[in-house]
């Protein structure tokens, strides 16, 4: 990450996990956090637009897709329950658009849904209620992270541990970032 970094100002380590209570590993495996998975240079994990950025005004029947967090299932990303903004709406939102390997991950209600953005959704958006993490493909491929989410024990413990709200679960940017994540050798 140090060496990528090169030439864009002084360098910030990226926190290490906290393992304690954390299962041991096999030999050669360790333990690290989805901020230092992320793309040098880029935001690891961004929340979607809110407040004045997206309202419900702004929403047309056709043009750039706004994925929700109802388009995020067990089974992945659907578009059935996506929003649409125009594309001068789109240009506005530029940082938000997405990119294959994308990782989109519910930050409220069901807590930890995730999926991988395909080709066919270059381009689209997301909303407040979805997290975007960007992973480094040369660490960690994202259908690996995807299946860790989803199966691991660990992840599920993680989030019942940092779930906040009052009426309803949910979890920060901050949190997400220092999730503790399995690599392999």
């Amino acid at each position: 990450r140090r060496q990528n970094w090169q030439g864009r100002g002084k360098y910030k380590e990226p926190e290490t996990p906290d393992t304690e209570g954390l299962p041991a590993l096999p030999e050669g495996w360790t333990y690290a956090t989805v901020e230092q998975l992320g793309i040098v240079g880029e935001q690891a994990v961004l929340t979607g637009p809110f407040g004045t950025n997206l309202t419900s005004a702004d929403f047309t029947d056709s043009g750039v897709p706004v994925l929700t967090i109802s388009c995020l299932k067990d089974t992945g990303i659907k578009m059935e329950k996506a929003d649409f903004v125009s594309e001068n709406k789109a240009v506005e939102l530029e940082r938000y658009r997405l990119a294959p390997g994308d990782l989109l991950f519910s930050r409220m209600a069901s807590v930890g849904r995730a999926g991988i953005v395909g080709e066919s959704l270059r381009g689209a958006l997301f909303n407040y209620h979805i997290m975007r993490l960007r992973l480094e493909p040369s660490v960690l491929l994202a259908k690996f992270y995807l299946a860790y989410v989803r199966g691991a024990s660990q992840v599920e413990q993680y989030l019942k541990e940092v779930n906040h709200g009052a009426t309803r679960a949910g979890i920060n940017t901050e949190q997400l970032l220092h999730m503790p994540v399995v690599l392999p050798p």
